[in-house]
């Protein structure tokens, strides 16, 4: 009987309690999905490349985790406290019946673990599928090859997030129900007392209401223009001015709406005046939860949007022009790559020519004045004054081999260039940069001029970047593509006989038929027989994906967190607050009024009460948005806007999706308590 008793009290708050129950599903696919990040496929690979960063991010984990148990643990606690005050009288029965403290704390407790063992059971399949899937995915965006896809189940993992979740859920369930069990019977018995509407000195609630609201305005205006800045005190007083103002704004909001309502009295019906008053008493006596609610719900949205643009910026394609650099002399080179197997794997190999421009000579002379005067003619901006300023800063730039760009463009499919003794080109590595991909081209429509040794060389109007070493051997900001003669005259190196590093390009027939990865890897077998230092192409795609995973992964996760900890806590704040104020709908449905309209009005009042929460994150989110990309997260050049906005409008529909998820669910949740208030009314219970 007792077990009987306790399924079904667990299957009935599993009931009455869905939106809390979905979010500690979501919150142990979250858990298992983060914890089991070091087994995932790309995880592994990436081993084999940047494991010492790899290793820093591995140690962060633990820290976000227990991080993430900490607002669990504060969602369950607010959660599980509504439940047992909704149980109150039962709690008071049980005690009042002969029940012993120390059995009703067992019960308590067992009815936790009984609801966190079936919250498990349904978490952990679909975290298993997420992983998968993720996993999967991710190294279909990179652009790997992952043919050997096995299922993995990370135990360690696995048992982190069954402990982690359990202890936050017992933990909360074991400091209420000790509160709960030492209570005297008759003061769980009797009915509580809902507070009376005290509005307060209007005064006050008009200098919260105006305070807040130029303490938003400020923290906007200074996110956007001072933030840029990088001041540790002037950030701080920022988000201090955000945070006071949205506690004030929602302090104030209270008397707005009470003075909306009585000027609208005579224009709109009761249910809509008796709505407006609800909200009233939300922001009253609820508004720090509103404010707390409004803020995570800024933090989520500011997560995920630092995710989408750091994963812009992460993930920018980088054509595939070389496999491997390596830094070896020729003979070194060919005798490592001598075997008949290895030579049918290979599409071309030739040196890469680049060096200092030689100021050994005393004669040596070099200017940018005409490139710097057809800058300054272009329209003033903060691009076109960074360029000014790095140009004057640097003497001469690197000098890069005709005939070894060249073979890297035939070598990439694309057409090679011509240049006489009198032209050059100009090169950047840096691809991300505005001020080289879009001043420095308008700049040398001009055709202006260098004066290298008395002697004027005309800069054609492109701006050459294709990447010149597999990987990261050298980033080039400014080069300089002259000819083969003028290579010898100016470089530090006179000969062709040493060059930086020989370039190696696969065959493509071989990375279709064994995939990229296998494909590099297997030359690499004989590059590392010989002892020979190179990059690989393996190499640059590894740190990006370390760097999408370390700022986009961990901050979309929080962000998804604070998102669900924000709507559950509204909801949960909603739905115990309609409990304590059913006599209200009673009281109306005595007056007559009719179910269909008192659910009509329910489902508005729902949906103004999620407003008066997300609005003010959603304006919030915009400003701080707007600062973000406008100061420290800045695009790639390369990455138009339509794509950051796409990206973004699916993230704004996912985020539109899980509101309404939510609002439905406490609809449904608000429909079943006003159906057991009409039911009663029937039965006669309030005669």
């Amino acid at each position: 009987m007792f077990f009987k008793q306790l399924r079904q009290q667990t299957r009935q708050d599993r009931q009455d309690n869905r939106l809390y129950f979905s979010s500690l599903v979501v919150a142990i696919v979250a858990f298992y999905t983060l914890l089991s990040l070091p087994q995932q496929d790309v995880m592994l690979y990436l081993r084999t490349l940047e494991s010492e960063a790899l290793q820093k991010l591995f140690t962060l984990l633990p820290l976000v985790f227990f991080l993430s148990l900490f607002f669990v643990f504060c969602l369950v606690y607010l959660a599980n406290k509504a439940a047992l005050e909704r149980r109150r009288k039962q709690l008071g029965l049980y005690l009042m019946s002969g029940m012993r403290p120390r059995r009703l704390f067992a019960r308590l407790m067992l009815e936790a673990l009984w609801n966190s063992g079936a919250a498990l059971l349904l978490g952990l399949p679909l975290a298993l599928l997420l992983t998968e899937a993720t996993s999967l995915v991710t190294a279909k965006i990179i652009g790997l090859d992952l043919l050997q896809h096995h299922f993995s189940l990370d135990l360690s993992a696995l048992w982190l997030t069954i402990m982690g979740f359990s202890a936050v859920l017992l933990l909360s369930m074991a400091l209420l129900s000790s509160h709960y069990c030492r209570q005297v019977p008759a003061n769980l018995l009797r009915p509580q007392i809902w507070r009376q509407q005290r509005p307060g000195k209007q005064w006050v609630l008009r200098l919260a209401l105006t305070t807040g609201v130029a303490l938003l305005l400020l923290a906007y205006v200074g996110g956007i223009y001072w933030l840029r800045r990088f001041d540790l005190w002037l950030t701080a007083l920022i988000l201090l001015a955000g945070i006071c103002g949205t506690f004030l704004l929602y302090q104030g909001l209270g008397g707005w709406l009470g003075r909306a309502a009585q000027q609208r009295s005579r224009s709109r019906s009761g249910l809509a005046i008796f709505n407006q008053r609800e909200l009233q008493e939300h922001a009253l006596y609820e508004h720090r939860t509103l404010a707390v609610a409004s803020l995570l719900a800024l933090l989520a949205l500011s997560c995920v949007s630092f995710g989408i643009g750091t994963g812009f910026s992460r993930l920018q394609a980088q054509a595939r022009t070389v496999d491997f650099s390596i830094e070896a002399t020729q003979e070194e080179v060919t005798s490592a790559l001598a075997p008949a197997e290895t030579q049918q794997d290979i599409a071309a190999l030739y040196p890469m020519y680049l060096s200092y421009f030689d100021f050994q000579d005393s004669s040596a002379q070099f200017s940018w004045s005409q490139l710097t005067s057809a800058i300054r003619a272009l329209p003033a901006s903060e691009a076109q004054q960074s360029l000014l300023t790095n140009l004057a800063n640097r003497d001469a730039p690197y000098l890069i081999a005709l005939s070894s760009y060249n073979n890297l463009c035939t070598s990439a499919g694309l057409p090679t260039l011509t240049l006489s003794d009198q032209q050059a080109l100009l090169y950047t590595g840096f691809t991300d940069s505005q001020a080289l991909t879009q001043v420095l081209p308008q700049a040398l429509n001009a055709t202006p001029t260098l004066q290298i040794n008395g002697q004027a060389i005309q800069l054609l109007p492109r701006l050459e970047s294709i990447n010149l070493v597999a990987d990261r051997a050298i980033t080039i900001y400014l080069g300089l593509i002259v000819s083969d003669r003028n290579y010898q005259r100016w470089s530090s190196d006179k000969s062709l006989n040493q060059p930086f590093c020989w370039n190696l390009k696969l065959s493509e027939q071989l990375v279709e038929q064994d995939g990229l990865i296998q494909a590099i890897t297997r030359l690499q077998q004989p590059l590392d027989a010989a002892g020979l230092t190179y990059d690989s192409y393996l190499s640059g795609i590894g740190r990006r994906l370390f760097y999408t995973v370390a700022a986009s992964y961990l901050t979309i996760y929080l962000g998804v967190l604070f998102l669900i900890i924000a709507n559950t806590l509204s909801g949960l704040k909603y739905l115990q607050q309609l409990q304590q104020t059913s006599r209200r709908w009673q009281t109306l449905l005595l007056l007559g009024a009719q179910i269909t309209d008192l659910q009509a009005a329910w489902q508005k009042q729902i949906i103004q009460y999620f407003g008066l929460v997300m609005l003010p994150a959603l304006i919030s989110a915009l400003f701080a948005i707007t600062a973000m990309f406008t100061s420290f997260l800045k695009l790639p050049a390369g990455v138009s806007l339509g794509q950051v906005a796409a990206v973004s409008a699916a993230a704004l529909l996912g985020f539109a999706v899980i509101e309404w998820l939510y609002i439905r669910s406490i609809q449904h949740s608000a429909s079943r308590q006003l159906q057991q208030l009409a039911s009663a009314d029937r039965d006669g219970v309030f005669e």
